[in-house]
């Protein structure tokens, strides 16, 4: 509300340097009270369409996700598989923040999928976007024609982005650098890294996978060195 201040200090200055002027009292009043409402509805329209940046982690037993909100919109990164549980929380946060839908949804990769996990999210509300993985074996070949076929029918715009480059995704001035740092050869699960950085602060999630193979161990050095906050996920603790 800094800005309602700034404005009753100014009416307030107005309202002394035209105190002894009549003439315009009669127009001042109805003029500062239309201010005043207007200051005050634009500091509650403010106050509930925040524009902090939040990510907010969660985990079940299918995997780890995070509900992304900047500028008033929300992406969800799904991890490992969205389940019933996960949608159910994604819903409750985007209701939290006051957010109507996700604008963007992120998958990581085709691991343990099925097109049940955009199904799953999408009965609990509307998608904007969503941004696939590019598939590099037969297996996940077809679960991209699904989730392609699936968009189509929902009128749900998507596209692919390179997870095995490190390609950066941008969201409302905060950027996801998405990293698959298993085997290229095999499918290593829990083998994702995800940063989350705006032009303040960075942040990255690890999957506990990731660090059992020589990529993942490189990508960590790195992190480390940056000496930024790091999150463990939950999914393929087995793993450690």
């Amino acid at each position: 509300f800094t800005p309602i201040i700034i404005i009753l200090l100014v009416l307030s200055y107005m309202a002394l340097a035209l105190k002894n002027i009549k003439r315009k009292s009669i127009y001042f009043v109805p003029f500062v009270c239309a201010v005043i409402v207007f200051a005050t509805l634009c500091g509650i329209h403010s106050y509930m369409t925040s524009d902090d940046q939040k990510i907010i982690y969660s985990n079940t037993r299918y995997g780890d996700s995070f509900v992304v909100i900047s500028d008033n919109k929300a992406l969800v990164c799904d991890v490992a598989g969205i389940s019933q549980s996960n949608a159910s929380q994604s819903a409750y946060y985007l209701h939290e923040n006051h957010i109507g839908k996700i604008d963007e949804y992120l998958i990581t990769d085709y691991h343990g999928r099925g097109i049940d996990t955009l199904e799953e999210l999408s009965s609990h509300t509307d998608i904007g976007k969503i941004y696939l993985p590019n598939a590099i074996t037969y297996e996940e070949r077809i679960l991209e024609e699904m989730y392609v076929e699936y968009a189509k029918a929902k009128g749900i715009e998507y596209c692919t982005y390179d997870s095995r480059g490190g390609e950066a995704i941008d969201f409302y001035g905060m950027t996801l650098m998405v990293r698959n740092v298993g085997n290229r050869q095999i499918n290593t699960p829990s083998s994702i890294c995800v940063t989350f950085a705006n032009d303040n602060k960075i942040f990255a999630y690890v999957g506990l996978g990731a660090y059992s193979t020589e990529m993942g161990e490189k990508y960590l050095s790195g992190l480390f060195r940056e000496n930024i906050p790091i999150l463990f996920g939950e999914y393929g603790k087995a793993e450690r």
